[in-house]
């Protein structure tokens, strides 16, 4: 037997395809990937497998693919109290695209992307994405004054994130705050809070203007970096799955970051300059 078919099948041992099936997609992968097969993990040549089995219609393929692949979607979906209904009409929507081809003659979505471990991750990504897509569509009808809101404005950014992701946003953004040490609370709150400018806040320091904006923008990014891992942990998403999320908040956080100083934290004991 093919010993990369071997090991794909120690992966998923439910799922038979002959070895001249197994090896076509196998091929197709390598090429599209441009890699060796040596390099495929075991997990990506399970994946390879499942794909195989899929376009054989192979009744083990189809079981895993419905009780291991696309299971991932509900709890991915959870915290965006989406309704049963919509979230099965998301979970079909996904299956479409991973297995129904564009054209004649074209490739699976599903077997673009095998090869790397990473299909669970993808679906939640894709469906994720579908959500927030629907969440957005929803606010913009039923909240007059969001909807004339321009499209990059943060506050409407973090508006459609908090309407799936409120409770699980707060709790992130309040965990990594925490997190910073009284120093970096401090100048955020001096500066985005309190309205002084980055020389006034250099002032108080003792430093630079220029050494003042470098530790404003250190601090922020520390803070964007903590707050994405722990929304992570929250709703039990890897760094792709949450892309989509945090891609609402990224961008002009100055906007927001005084408000949620300010709900977010209170002043604790050692945060007066130092």
């Amino acid at each position: 037997m093919n010993e990369w078919l071997e090991r794909a099948q120690a992966r998923l041992r439910d799922v038979s395809v002959t070895e001249d099936e197994f090896s076509a997609v196998l091929e197709r992968v390598c090429q599209r990937k441009r890699c060796a097969r040596e390099a495929l993990s075991d997990d990506g040549l399970g994946e390879i497998l499942l794909v195989a089995g899929l376009l054989q219609q192979d009744a083990g393929a189809l079981r895993y693919f419905e009780r291991s692949v696309l299971d991932v979607i509900p709890p991915a979906l959870a915290p965006m109290k989406l309704g049963a209904e919509l979230t099965a009409d998301i979970r079909q929507q996904v299956a479409e695209k991973l297995l129904v081809p564009k054209a004649p003659g074209e490739p699976l979505l599903l077997e673009r992307y095998a090869g790397d471990g990473r299909l669970r991750g993808l679906v939640k990504v894709m469906a994720v994405r579908s959500g927030i897509s629907h969440t957005r569509k929803a606010t913009a009808t039923s909240n007059t004054d969001l909807s004339q809101l321009p499209a990059g404005d943060l506050e409407w950014e973090l508006e459609r994130l908090k309407v799936g992701y409120r409770a699980a946003f707060k709790q992130a953004f309040s965990s990594a705050l925490s997190a910073l040490s009284a120093r970096d609370r401090n100048i955020l709150r001096l500066h985005h809070f309190g309205g002084l400018t980055v020389e006034q806040v250099g002032e108080i320091y003792g430093v630079h203007r220029g050494t003042a904006t470098r530790w404003l923008a250190r601090i922020r990014e520390d803070l964007l970096k903590a707050t994405q891992a722990e929304l992570a942990g929250e709703l039990g998403l890897g760094p792709l799955d949450v892309e989509s999320v945090m891609r609402l908040i990224q961008s002009n956080l100055d906007a927001s970051v005084a408000r949620l100083l300010d709900t977010s934290s209170e002043r604790r004991p050692g945060d007066a300059p130092d």
